[in-house]
């Protein structure tokens, strides 16, 4: 559908990547979307328009061989029913800080910076280009890249001038579910997500519960490669990866906020290696805490944390599990809370009780990176990575973190 197309919105394709065939063509087909004189097919809800190729493209990479699907990320926002174009004026504020960490390897709450609403800043979608390119240079399944949009007429004035951009990414799904319909959605026949979440099943299975054991051990694997790549900070929940029957491995996608560990102070490098790692562990518990209903506390055991250590390590699960231990109380008690309060939780919604439901953040991330040292020092990562700091020395600086809570800003 045709819309009345804003001067602001008129945009140029700034960089096409080499690795998906006819990469120029199809972002210079695309600039219709990207400009509105196209409604974009938002699909799921956010900032990212779906388009399915007509047919399957060859690629110059042997890890992400073939595609099917594309994604522009930052072309306004909206869902199946309805959407709106990216804003410059708008600032979208995210919810909850996340626990960071110094180049001197002390950890703070992050408050990340806004966003412009439906939109990418330029520098982050160019960061999503480069990383992928990356990742796949160095043999990390990943969505390919494809181009860089930049918008002429759109500046955001609260964050320094800085310009929008979309970001062209390829991905060997045709479809945009993403991993977490493996433990939100029933497999069946029916409808999109329940097709895909089949798929993972017959694939990864053979029940459900092995299908996301299975899951959480590729996603770990695939997170090793990605720090072996020389990269941090993926954000690990479910709905930011997806598996590929054919290929047998968890895809990364959503990469604007990976950077290099080489940015990184010595101190800071392996403690950011193993914050992405407890986040792993931390964004499966919360994936099944989003959908306590379906999971009770005495079926979600070690298994699952475990396995996704034992990919990422390449270990057994049994000898994963002590690196666990702590954080399985601490879970079992939220989806056990969680379950109680469902009716309350969605009858009224509570910032309150769902904060009293909820994991405590601060004390599942920094327990878990001290239970995962003894994993790390063991593993070859270790080695590009040294830790510089004493088991001793990390658990102070923990203590002194959740004592003060210090917070910085992006």
């Amino acid at each position: 559908m045709a819309v009345a197309v804003d001067a602001s919105l008129e945009a140029c394709v700034l960089e096409c990547a080499k690795v998906v065939d006819g990469a120029e063509g199809l972002a210079e087909g695309l600039l219709d979307i990207v400009e509105w004189r196209e409604t974009p097919r938002f699909w799921p809800e956010g900032r990212s328009s779906w388009v399915e190729l007509e047919e399957p493209r060859g690629t110059t990479s042997p890890v992400l061989p073939t595609i099917r699907g594309l994604k522009l990320k930052g072309v306004g926002l909206g869902d199946a029913e309805s959407a709106v174009p990216p804003s410059a004026a708008q600032a979208y504020h995210h919810e909850n800080p996340h626990i960071g960490i110094t180049n001197d390897g002390d950890f703070v709450v992050v408050e990340a910076e806004p966003a412009p609403l439906g939109g990418i800043f330029l520098d982050r979608a160019e960061r999503e280009f480069r990383n992928a390119a990356l990742l796949l240079e160095c043999g990390c399944p990943s969505v390919a890249p494809v181009a860089v949009y930049e918008y002429r007429g759109l500046s955001a004035e609260w964050s320094n001038g800085r310009r929008l951009g979309a970001v062209l990414t390829a991905s060997s799904s045709s479809s945009p579910m993403r991993a977490d319909v493996l433990l939100t959605d029933e497999p069946c026949g029916d409808t999109d997500r329940g097709r895909v979440c089949t798929m993972m099943v017959d694939a990864l299975g053979p029940d459900h519960f092995k299908a996301v054991n299975a899951l959480a051990f590729e996603y770990g694997r695939t997170l090793r490669q990605f720090h072996e790549a020389g990269l941090f900070r993926h954000n690990a929940f479910p709905h930011n990866y997806y598996y590929d029957s054919e290929l047998q491995r968890v895809v990364l996608i959503d990469l604007d906020s990976s950077r290099p560990l080489a940015e990184c102070g010595a101190a800071r490098r392996p403690l950011e290696i193993l914050r992405d790692v407890a986040s792993g562990v931390y964004n499966l518990g919360l994936a099944f805490l989003e959908n306590a209903a379906r999971y009770d506390p005495s079926e979600v055991g070690p298994e699952p944390f475990a396995s996704l250590l034992a990919g990422y390590f390449d270990l057994d699960s049994e000898s994963s599990k002590p690196a666990v231990v702590r954080f399985l109380p601490h879970f079992s008690a939220s989806l056990g809370r969680m379950r109680e309060h469902a009716d309350a939780l969605k009858d009224a919604p509570d910032d309150q009780l769902l904060l009293y439901c909820w994991m405590n953040r601060a004390y599942a991330y920094t327990t878990l990176i001290c239970d995962l040292v003894p994993l790390f020092v063991s593993s070859p990562l270790a080695g590009r990575f040294p830790l510089t700091i004493s088991a001793d020395d990390l658990a102070a600086r923990v203590d002194h973190f959740i004592a003060t809570r210090p917070r910085v800003r992006l």
